[in-house]
């Protein structure tokens, strides 16, 4: 199936590939897709300090490639969609592929949902600058608590203008148009 892509395959790898075996397999099945001009976009967990070398190579070389790769906190479960045409979903130790219009349009939904919440991987294979800066992370740190803005503005040093100005350069950041999808996007993200 992945062989008749014509123009786009997303996949979501709840466990990417750790030995080299199954990252050489991996990353020829993307060097065979990104050769014929098939965008290729890879949703993997979210990348920590705890993640094996293999993983990091992996979003490396596919980065280097020419492939996509975001990772997120929250994963929907394996899955493989091709041209929005065809979708393999998890069948016990198998994939099962469906073709049926109205399963195929729900799991691209969800697949571009996760993908635009998801935070991009530099080709270094860690997550792009995507963080807040270092002058907003105490004060996330600070709203994820549960303090006032009054409270934060005491603990900071700071007036509660500042603050409201810092929580306005978080939400643009984030693309957020209220306060609780703030705090929502920013720990799907790993910012809290």
């Amino acid at each position: 199936m992945l062989a008749s892509a014509e123009s786009s395959v997303a996949v979501v790898l709840p466990n990417p590939p750790v030995t080299p075996s199954d990252m050489d397999t991996a990353l020829l099945t993307g060097l065979r897709l990104l050769a014929r001009g098939v965008r290729l976009r890879v949703l993997l967990p979210r990348m920590t300090p705890h993640s094996t070398p293999a993983t990091i190579l992996y979003t490396q070389w596919l980065g280097q490639l020419g492939g996509e790769v975001r990772t997120t906190a929250s994963l929907p479960g394996h899955l493989l969609l091709v041209d929005d045409r065809l979708v393999a979903l998890p069948e016990q130790d198998d994939l099962g592929w469906v073709e049926h219009g109205a399963v195929v349009r729900a799991v691209t939904l969800l697949f571009e949902q996760c993908w635009e919440l998801a935070v991009p991987v530099g080709h270094d294979g860690t997550p792009a600058p995507d963080q807040p800066d270092g002058q907003l992370r105490p004060l996330l740190q600070l709203l994820a608590k549960g303090l006032t803005e009054e409270a934060v503005a005491n603990r900071l040093g700071v007036s509660r203008s500042t603050i409201q100005r810092g929580i306005a350069r978080l939400m643009k950041q984030l693309g957020a148009r209220s306060r609780f999808e703030a705090g929502h996007l920013a720990a799907i993200r790993g910012w809290i």
